[in-house]
């Protein structure tokens, strides 16, 4: 009867290892390459996975870094909140779920993922704002993509994270009962 929780738990932790292993991979890359292509140009017409940020460059570097640290920082805070995902089901302990640890964990989760979702939706704006003066960004919006999702999971989570606070209340509760 316990391994089927002992096996979904496994399973949730190797599933989030590895979304957050490929951010972080992606992150990398992107970094890697961004500041690479300060030395070479040339390096900023196949950044990863096709990105071609190499008219931006051309055109105006300001924008090109900025665009540059948003890509890179929605990146690094969608991997921040994996990070934070692993953390929070590594300090679940079966026979006390409700704890102060985990709980302030999973609003850390809400929160972080509400920064990505509005680092994202500030790329975009600011990526159409570039694409209105006449600049080729097509190949960002990929990065952008999910930001919407993002602001659905945070809300959902900040929704766990208040069910949480109660199931701790009523544990902490049950304890002083007893």
């Amino acid at each position: 009867m316990e391994t089927r929780p002992k096996l979904i738990d496994g399973f949730l932790k190797v599933m989030a290892w590895v979304v957050f292993v490929g951010l972080c991979i992606q992150a990398g890359a992107l970094l890697f390459n961004f500041v690479y292509s300060a030395f070479r140009p040339i390096a900023a017409a196949n950044l990863y996975n096709g990105l071609n940020l190499s008219s931006l460059l051309a055109t105006d570097p300001g924008h090109y870094w900025a665009v540059a640290s948003l890509v890179v920082g929605v990146l690094v805070a969608k991997a921040f909140v994996f990070y934070l995902v692993i953390a929070a089901l590594t300090e679940v302990d079966a026979s006390r779920p409700f704890s102060q640890p985990v709980a302030m964990r999973i609003s850390q989760i809400g929160y972080n993922a509400l920064a990505a979702a509005l680092l994202g939706f500030v790329g975009a704006r600011y990526c159409q704002h570039l694409q209105k003066r006449g600049l080729d960004l097509d190949t960002v919006g990929q990065f952008w993509d999910d930001t919407k999702a993002l602001l659905l999971m945070a809300a959902v989570v900040f929704v766990i994270a208040r069910i949480f606070q109660k199931g701790l209340a009523l544990q902490t509760e049950n304890d002083l009962t007893v």
